[in-house]
């Protein structure tokens, strides 16, 4: 589904949190889209120069950079995302939104245990 749209499974966690967060620092969006930091660091140039994405410096901390969804962005959001919501509910219906919730919380509990050591 995602190659029938140009992105692969990084790339499309990554506009998906970026879609739920404004001026999301690189750092937490790094551990929200669950993207190694110098894989998310090549995407991200990438997605600046093809209008995905604007970066700035925080100014308040000019060592942070926060990043958005650009209009051609959130586009590109919402040409993916009914289809890969139908696919979610899809899922879920087979194995239960439970069983699919602790799914997802093991994934997220063995990605932070992966980028602290």
């Amino acid at each position: 589904m995602l190659h029938s749209h140009q992105l692969t499974d990084q790339q499309w966690r990554i506009i998906r949190v970026l879609a739920g967060k404004k001026n999301i620092e690189t750092f937490e969006l790094a551990r929200q889209s669950m993207v190694p930091p110098p894989s998310l660091t090549r995407i991200l140039k990438n997605f600046e120069k093809t209008g995905l994405i604007t970066r700035k410096s925080d100014k308040r901390d000019l060592r942070k950079t926060l990043i958005n969804l650009t209009p051609a962005g959130w586009e590109k959001f919402d040409q993916v995302s009914p289809e890969a919501e139908r696919i979610y509910f899809a899922i879920e219906e087979k194995v239960g939104k439970q069983e699919l919730n602790q799914l997802l919380k093991s994934l997220q509990k063995l990605n932070t245990k992966l980028h602290i050591e």
